[in-house]
């Protein structure tokens, strides 16, 4: 089986994922510009959407500071 790279196609149909998963409108989730969605260290069972901004994923260093590890923005997971 040939390996998933972030250059290549994705293995699965993304806009039947989207529709799918994400049609729900009740499912929608608004968060404000600072707003915490998970906390390090905490499960997550839920795939989220970006569908319109950014979202920031942080971690804490050893000296406490916040450390940038990604940014998705407008339709990425």
């Amino acid at each position: 089986m040939e390996g998933f790279s972030m250059k290549s196609k994705p293995p699965v149909d993304l806009p039947w994922l989207i529709d799918t998963y994400f049609s729900s409108k009740g499912n929608i989730l608004r968060l404000e510009p600072g707003e915490v969605l998970m906390s390090e260290g905490r499960k997550n069972d839920r795939l989220y959407l970006v569908l319109s901004g950014a979202v920031g994923g942080y971690v804490t260093n050893p000296e406490g500071e916040q450390q940038k590890l990604f940014t998705a923005t407008k339709d990425m997971f």
